[in-house]
């Protein structure tokens, strides 16, 4: 069987500079000199002549030059082919190798899910993992995890009805959700599952609009008490860790998100109001994009994070 041998001379000869070779790629997905030159920060003449250069070290034409206007021939277009996918697939190794060599990992999640449900557990994972530096991002809103060398964003925890395509995931709990509030102000209580009472009580409400979340509101609709456009007295907190904050200074009654407040409840820090349980079709997830392998260190604190769901769902 014969095989091609690698003349690097010839090589170097043809290419002339890897730089005419970038150019040229550039030049060819834009199909225009102008876009080329405005993405690789150039002059348009510097894109023409780099181009003219290649050319000349081929010997053959790689564009049909028009008045303001270019096409590929078709040796442009073949060289197009084996250069633009030649230089992805370095992309893609050399993003791998820098996220390889760095054993740095980072969650998206929200405030809520960092402070109340990942904190607690952390000293778990520095005990097991201690060479590996994991970075928690506090997000507002649903951003795509999209690895970008070393500083990828490679897991999150969101919410949802069903995942989102193109990322793997594992569950973590649905949305369930129970009146809470902190045990000296339920001893003055005496409502059980009595709805019109329990509305009539100090509420703390969450009210940010970027991240999905059950309102007091929605909970009181769902039962049948009130119209969801009808609007609740009460303490008004932008986001879900102030208002478990303020329910257990005995500011009033909130919404528990079970996986969330159930260590709480557990530690005798909160208890349940009545014995009603109010399932959403939301569901929170653990997830990571599917068309992006992982590197060891992410792999290492995805599999932590499945091992403490089995074990806080057992």
């Amino acid at each position: 069987m014969g095989h091609d041998v690698l003349n690097m001379k010839e090589l170097r000869e043809i290419a002339v500079s890897g730089q005419h070779l970038l150019v040229f790629e550039v030049a060819a997905r834009h199909v225009s000199f102008a876009a080329a030159a405005r993405e690789l920060e150039l002059t348009q003449p510097a894109v023409s002549r780099s181009v003219r250069k290649l050319e000349q070290a081929l010997g053959v034409a790689l564009f049909i030059r028009r008045h303001r206007a270019i096409d590929l021939t078709e040796a442009g277009g073949v060289l197009y082919e084996a250069v633009h996918g030649g230089f992805s697939q370095m992309y893609q190794v050399a993003r791998r190798l820098r996220r390889i060599t760095h054993a740095h990992v980072s969650l998206l999640c929200s405030d809520t899910h960092a402070h109340w449900w990942l904190m607690p557990r952390l000293s778990d994972f520095q005990g097991k993992y201690p060479g590996i530096s994991l970075r928690v991002e506090v997000i507002k809103r649903y951003v795509d995890l999209e690895p970008a060398g070393p500083e990828g964003m490679v897991l999150g925890i969101w919410s949802g009805e069903q995942p989102r395509p193109g990322y793997e995931c594992v569950e973590i709990a649905p949305e369930e959700v129970f009146p809470v509030a902190n045990p000296a102000l339920a001893r003055t209580l005496d409502i059980g599952d009595d709805l019109a009472a329990l509305a009539g009580q100090r509420l703390i409400h969450e009210d940010q609009k970027e991240l999905p979340t059950l309102t007091w509101r929605e909970y009181f609709a769902a039962y049948g008490l009130l119209r969801e456009d009808e609007e609740l007295p009460g303490l008004r907190l932008s986001d879900y860790s102030p208002v478990l904050a303020a329910t257990l200074a005995g500011q009033g009654i909130a919404l528990g998100l079970a996986h969330i407040v159930n260590p709480l409840i557990e530690s005798g820090l909160l208890v349940r109001i009545g014995t009603r349980v109010h399932r959403t079709s939301l569901r929170f997830y653990l997830v990571w994009p599917e068309r992006t392998a992982l590197t060891p260190q992410a792999e290492q604190v995805k599999d932590w994070l499945i091992g403490t769901l089995s074990r806080t769902n057992r």
